[in-house]
């Protein structure tokens, strides 16, 4: 390596900054960006703001700290035009992290570096405005509906669960919705509704939904025909799940679909714990059947 203002031969970029800085009392930046930067290499070429400053051998980092992950991006999408170098790194990236994480559990930290990971990511997301949030992770809504129906159908629906569920029979989906159910209550086995059991509302309530979701699966084409379930329309319990609490009536009953229907979900979050139908009337019709 050459010193520009004196000629003199170095064979390390060590020797060479201790020489110009010992013999031209100049600083290994200041003689960088005299005699050897590229033009605009100091600014992030990603926002134009000053990039740091490594060494007289590297010279200025490509990006600065608040946009080095379009760097990595960056890197990234010329990396994956390679796909032999591509599918390398990814192997090696996928082995590390396997490692990290085999290590992690092992010294009983995995839990608590998850947990910290999650809330860092909250605090974070707590201070972007909804359109940035969109921005971050809303990538599907960018999409036209005729991109959206072609993603779905070339991804979507030929992987995984989505795949499964829309070929699988009725049955199959309802040991999937019962086994979902079971996992939520925290109990394997099958439930026995028995009123002794319910110390609790939350025991009770539990009981309830069960019963509620296999109501309204059973049942679907006689309580909400249209499919209006979801953001605008709720199930409601007619009679309300806390009132059949307080008179400690089954949970069959308050989960049955003589009981359910679907309501605006104004309507419902007004309605709080008001019943709509007398309880003699509900086990009439209930029993009835």
């Amino acid at each position: 390596m050459k010193c520009h203002i004196c000629d003199n031969q170095f064979d390390s970029a060590r020797k060479l900054s201790k020489h110009f800085r010992d013999q031209h009392n100049i600083s290994s930046q200041d003689y960088y960006n005299k005699y050897v930067k590229a033009d605009g290499e100091e600014k992030c070429k990603f926002c134009g703001d000053p990039n740091k400053f490594i060494n007289v051998n590297k010279g200025y980092a490509s990006s600065c700290i608040k946009c080095r992950s379009l760097k990595t991006k960056e890197w990234r999408a010329e990396n994956a035009q390679d796909e032999e170098k591509h599918n390398s790194f990814v192997k090696k990236v996928r082995a590390n992290q396997t490692r990290i994480w085999a290590d992690r559990k092992e010294a009983g930290d995995d839990a608590s570096i998850r947990s910290q990971i999650g809330e860092t990511i909250k605090a974070n997301n707590s201070l972007l405005t909804k359109e940035e949030m969109a921005a971050r992770y809303g990538w599907l809504n960018k999409l036209s509906d005729e991109e959206k129906d072609q993603w779905k159908a070339d991804v979507m629906f030929k992987t995984g669960a989505h795949k499964w569920w829309k070929t699988a029979s009725e049955e199959e989906k309802q040991i999937v919705y019962l086994k979902r159910i079971a996992t939520k209550l925290g109990k394997i086995e099958q439930i026995q509704f028995e009123w002794q059991e319910y110390q609790t509302y939350e025991e009770y309530r539990a009981a309830v939904d069960y019963i509620t979701a296999m109501s309204y699966f059973n049942n679907k084409d006689e309580i909400d025909p249209t499919g209006l379930r979801g953001q605008e329309f709720h199930l409601d319990h007619i009679f309300s799940v806390r009132a059949g609490y307080a008179m400690q009536i089954e949970p069959e009953i308050i989960g049955s679909k003589y009981n359910l229907r679907m309501l605006a979900k104004s309507d419902n979050l007004s309605k709080h714990c008001r019943c709509d139908i007398e309880i003699e009337t509900l086990k009439e019709q209930f029993y009835g059947s």
